[in-house]
This record gives structure tokens, sequence and C-alpha cells, in this order.
């Protein structure tokens, strides 16, 4: 059966969702084959509160069962946070997505059960704007992170701890406007890393500096006026720069032989450091002195006052 198929199926499924005391049941609609055994869920609203209790069910193809399923995806639902107990209910799930589901928020060890994950991929999520800390705990089997074409204003500095065999960051097409100096401490193993279509208007030197694996690094379009100096000191392995449409820089390289080298980026990134040590312009007092007496008139030019 056709992938298209089987989601329009899903779509128009009935799936159930009820509330008893502080327990929220909702089922999965499953298909596939033991190879990739999906659970997908769509249509649910779930309200906001942590405290609930989940319980997973859904009728499983015959000779399958929870073991089995190695992929969850949410659809076309209000789902604010992510909900840890679906991988305790499919311990060997190793993708995880999330389209248009309605989330607001990833909490502090979202992911700690989920021992097995290696992609993540939440898009399209209009109320995604925040990432607490030490979101993804116990999830160091990710490779891949797409965290794209939401609203995603805030992360926290420990966001991404434990991520240690992370390859791929996807941050492009959000609203980050600053990101904290050791938000990539972890990421050792990075080799690729989009920002493209943010807001960021300034790189502090820092932010890369345990990332000597990165070869692939865009920042494009976003609203960078100044870079720090240092900015480029540990890149070992990097490949390709893009900083297209920026304030301060408009260009991207392809580093290697003789045509771009780590000293000519830094050459052609001058105005961007020259901004970043320029100090923000001092504000000054001004003193004014009168000598002399001063009249001052209303508007008929009868006088007010006379110093």
């Amino acid at each position: 059966m056709k992938i298209s198929i089987v989601l329009f199926i899903v779509l128009i499924s009935i799936s159930f969702s009820i509330i008893s005391g502080q327990n929220f049941d909702f089922n999965c609609v499953f298909f596939g084959s033991p190879a990739i055994y999906t659970c997908i869920i769509a249509g649910i609203t779930i309200p906001d509160d942590a405290n609930l209790d989940f319980n997973i069910g859904g009728n499983h193809i015959l000779g399958l069962g929870n073991e089995n399923v190695t992929e969850i995806r949410i659809l076309d639902s209000n789902i604010p946070f992510i909900i840890s107990e679906m991988f305790t209910s499919f311990p060997n799930v190793n993708f995880f997505g999330i389209t248009e589901g309605g989330l607001r928020r990833i909490q502090s060890n979202a992911f700690n059960n989920a021992k097995n994950l290696q992609s993540i991929r939440i898009n399209a999520n209009k109320e995604f704007k925040i990432i607490q800390e030490n979101a993804f705990n116990g999830a160091d089997k990710v490779v891949t992170l797409e965290l794209f074409e939401n609203k995603i204003e805030s992360i926290a500095e420990s966001a991404f701890n434990g991520l240690h065999s992370l390859n791929v960051l996807n941050l492009r097409v959000n609203e980050i406007r600053t990101l904290p100096v050791n938000v990539f401490k972890d990421l050792q193993s990075m080799n690729l890393l989009q920002l493209t279509d943010n807001r960021l208007d300034r790189i502090e030197g820092g932010l890369f500096a345990q990332n000597s694996n990165l070869s692939t690094l865009n920042i494009i379009r976003n609203e960078i006026n100044a870079i720090e100096r240092n900015f480029l000191d540990g890149f070992e392995q990097l490949n390709i720069l893009s900083l297209n449409e920026n304030q301060c820089i408009d260009r991207a390289w392809i580093i290697g032989g003789s045509t771009s080298t780590l000293d000519t980026i830094r050459e052609n990134l001058s105005i961007c450091f020259d901004n970043f040590d320029t100090p923000e312009e001092e504000t000054r007092r001004i003193i004014m002195e009168i000598r002399g007496s001063l009249t001052l008139f209303n508007e008929n030019g009868t006088e007010i006052i006379r110093i």
C-alpha cells in the first residue's frame, strides 16, 4: 500500500482520546512491516497538563507488537509537549517526528527513555518556541536532529547536553536571536549545522569552540553585523562556510586549495570583526549653560518669568 494512501486513511481514522481522572488514553494507527513499523498519531488534542499519565493503545498488525515499532509520527494534532511515555511503550523506536503537531516546547528530560532513538524531526509547529535545559537527556544515540520551520526563540545552554553522537543539527527557519555561548559544547561529533533564516545579529567567538569536526556551517539570511575575532579558531575540518545575506557580510566559501583559506576568510570578515570590537556608543551628558538673563513669554507675548 502506498504511504500517501495510508496517511489519508490515518487522517480520516477515528483515534479516540478520553480523560479519566489523571489518565489520558489514545490510540496509534499502526502500519508497515517488521523492518519499518510505524505508529501514527493524528487528530489528537491533549491538555497542557504535565501531571497527566498517558496510556497508548491501538490495534497491531497480526504478529507485531509494541516492541516492533521503529517509528513514531505525530501529524495534525495539538500536543503541546513531548509525551515521554511513548518511548517506554515503544522501546525500540529509532525515528520520532512531529509535523504540525501543536508542539509548544521541548521540556527537560523529554527524551530520557528514548534509548534507541537515532533521528528526530520536528517541523511546522507554529507555537514551538522553547527548548528547555537537558531536553535530550538519554537520547545519546541520536545522529540527526531536525528542528526546522518552527518558531524557536529560546534554547537553554544545556539543551543539547548528552548528544555526543549527533552529526547533523538543523535549526533553519526559526526565530533565534541569540545562542548561549556553550550551547553546542557537547556536540563534538557534529559535522553539519544549519542556522539559515533565523535572526542572529552577532556571533560570539567561543560558540563553536568544541566543534572541531564541523565541516559545513550555514548561517545564511540572518542579521549578523558583528563577529568576534576568534570565531574561526579551532575549525580543523571546516569545508563550507556560508554567511550570505547578512548585514556585515554576504559571502560563502569552500575551504581548501589556494582559493579560500581560513586566513583569507578572516580578511573578508574584517568589517564584522571591527563591529564586534567597537564598544557601544558612549552616552554623553549635555550641560546647557546660560549666561545673562532669560525671559519666557506665553503665546500671547505676555512675560511669564524672568531668570
